[in-house]
């Protein structure tokens, strides 16, 4: 029997070989968990019925619709880092992340739908949601040498957000009769309020690297931020009333100045310094 040192060098040589030398890289890489594959699967199965609509061209439309504004968001905000610029593979993987989980969190949402309104948005929806995104950043970026200051979590939240609010975006359309008027509304003002979410426990999370001594008070703070936050939002557009919607959109302003604030102090405080420097 010959020895592990004489045995012949392995070398992918076909394309399943390659595939999974892909794939195995990236979860090594990026942590990305068996977890992520299989909720991806479950998407993807999510979406398999409606195969008929997206080859339309009016579906396709429609879905580059849903998707593009949350991208274009993530991209944009990439550009604002004071630290350095997130690697693109990153966010990717981290945008992929919150979609996977979209679904699920979906499921776990409908299990409820029999709790009275504020119950199901403030102690199912809001949290369920929340929980989901900063749990894509977690087991994807944070990890990462790559996050390496603690406002990085903001831009990590935002692209778990990004990717979970595509597959809502899509979601929606797919159930409206009239899903331009919808993904204009929803672009508007829930894909915002989406990543302003990630971003809040994104930051905290962040932080808690930064300051591991006291990461379990930090990290819950930002999810508890970001679930009440969003159960409240979706509590004031539930109706038709205009003035419920102004209320949400006040919200989000002045939680996203509050964010900026807490972002610019905390800049202020460390500059560029990093983690482990």
């Amino acid at each position: 029997m010959p020895t592990p040192e004489q045995a012949p060098a392995w070398q992918p040589t076909t394309a399943l070989d390659r595939v999974a030398r892909w794939l195995g890289r990236g979860a090594v890489a990026y942590r990305l968990p068996l977890l992520h594959l299989i909720l991806a699967g479950l998407t993807v199965g999510w979406l398999l019925p409606h195969a008929e609509i997206f080859a339309t061209r009016a579906g396709l439309l429609v879905a580059a619709a849903a998707v593009l504004p949350v991208a274009l968001a993530m991209l944009a905000l990439r550009y604002t880092d004071r630290t350095s610029i997130e690697p693109m593979g990153l966010l990717l993987w981290t945008f992929l992340a919150g979609a996977s989980v979209a679904v699920l969190a979906a499921i776990v949402n409908t299990l409820f739908a029999w709790l009275p309104t504020a119950a199901l948005y403030l102690l199912v929806v809001g949290p369920v949601e929340e929980v989901a995104k900063l749990a894509a950043v977690y087991t994807v970026a944070y990890h990462s040498r790559h996050f390496d200051h603690a406002i990085d979590g903001v831009y990590y939240g935002v692209a778990a957000a990004a990717g979970f609010a595509a597959i809502e975006n899509i979601a929606y359309a797919l159930g409206s009769d009239a899903p331009w008027a919808l993904l204009a509304a929803r672009t508007a003002l829930s894909t915002p309020h989406h990543l302003l979410w990630g971003a809040i426990a994104g930051y905290y999370l962040g932080v808690a690297k930064f300051i591991p001594e006291h990461r379990e008070t930090l990290v819950t703070k930002g999810l508890l931020m970001a679930a009440l936050g969003h159960g409240a939002y979706d509590l004031l557009v539930r109706g038709p009333d205009p003035w419920g919607f102004l209320a949400a959109a006040a919200l989000g302003v002045f939680l996203a100045m509050l964010l900026l604030a807490k972002m610019r102090r905390f800049y202020t405080i460390l500059g560029p310094r990093l983690l482990g420097s």
